[in-house]
């Protein structure tokens, strides 16, 4: 008899562990800079609590600290969609490794997007100006791997970049000023110095990409930036011109692909316009802005069912890219 009782009290389940308990076992390993520990600790948190916010944030950092680069970045970016507090350490740091990641990935503008999280705030520390400064400048390092000749500058570019994020020009143009007289031919900082002038200063900042085309003929986002510029304008056969070559330079690209889709359609080529509007749609299935040119294009071509679907799927996209900033002004 007391054997049995001996096998049963053996094979009676342990008593599962809080969510609470689990959570603090991931944030003592975490501050001990125990990573595995941590990561192993804030999964079984995350069977629990699966919609944790701030959960997904530190299991992204974990999996920073052990070079575990693409989940890293998966749980930061699904960490900002369920939504975090706007304030705190973890918050921020969730942040800024996002924005690391984002622009070692070469997604440089979701890397900007994140940097304007710390603007106004006082947060706008060097390690964030370093960020901005690669992500504005285009490269794609981590703040360990930037030669030393090249510091001064990206520092310096990353304190402009996060000041045309708040939205103070005039000190940010002052800045971009200094730079480009300093570093006239450096990659990228015409380019930066455009992104800023083409809200303040239009025609400057057309000048700007075409300093950035003198430098490389092939760079792509120049190209796109004075394409739509163009067209925006009126200046159709400039835009479509210049929309041809981005095109060109970026085959794979759905947005260089879109903008000459557009350019096409400005001009009035309506055949031509679909096949590049629906190259760029298979290439991001989930780009609004495409949708919407694409049936605007149906629609002038008589194709109205599918025009009706296009911009169905512009409304359903729409809604989805708006969904995240509701529930983050909430």
């Amino acid at each position: 008899m007391i054997a049995l009782l001996i096998l049963a009290v053996q094979a009676a389940p342990a008593k599962p562990v809080s969510a609470e308990a689990l959570w603090n076992q991931a944030s003592r390993a975490h501050q001990a800079g125990q990573w595995t520990r941590c990561r192993s600790s804030i999964r079984k948190f995350l069977d629990v609590e699966r919609t944790s916010g701030l959960g997904h944030a530190l299991l992204g950092l974990c999996e920073f600290q052990l070079k575990d680069y693409r989940p890293s970045l998966a749980h930061l970016e699904r960490a900002g969609e369920l939504g975090m507090p706007a304030q705190g350490p973890l918050t921020s740091a969730a942040q800024y490794h996002a924005a690391l990641l984002q622009t070692k990935a070469s997604n440089f503008e979701r890397a900007l997007q994140l940097c304007r999280f710390f603007t106004g705030r006082n947060e706008e520390s060097p390690e964030i100006a370093v960020v901005a400064g690669l992500a504005g400048l285009r490269k794609p390092l981590f703040p360990d791997e930037i030669q030393s000749a090249d510091r001064a500058l990206i520092f310096r570019a990353g304190r402009a970049m996060l000041l045309a994020l708040d939205r103070r020009v005039e000190p940010a143009e002052k800045i971009f000023q200094e730079l480009v007289g300093a570093y006239p031919a450096a990659p990228n900082l015409h380019y930066a110095y455009a992104t800023l002038l083409l809200r303040a200063d239009p025609d400057r900042g057309i000048d700007e990409l075409k300093r950035e085309l003198e430098l490389d003929p092939q760079h792509l986002p120049a190209l796109v930036s004075l394409a739509d510029e163009l067209l925006k304008r009126g200046d159709v056969p400039e835009g479509l011109s210049m929309a041809e070559r981005a095109a060109a330079a970026g085959v794979n690209n759905f947005v260089a692909r879109a903008i000459y889709g557009k350019a096409l359609l400005e001009s009035g080529d309506i055949p031509a316009a679909i096949r590049e509007l629906e190259i760029a749609a298979k290439l991001e299935p989930g780009s609004p802005q495409v949708r919407f040119s694409l049936s605007a294009a149906y629609s002038r071509a008589g194709r109205k069912d599918e025009a009706a679907r296009e911009r169905a799927e512009f409304v359903r996209l729409r809604g989805l890219a708006i969904a995240p900033a509701v529930a983050e002004a909430k």
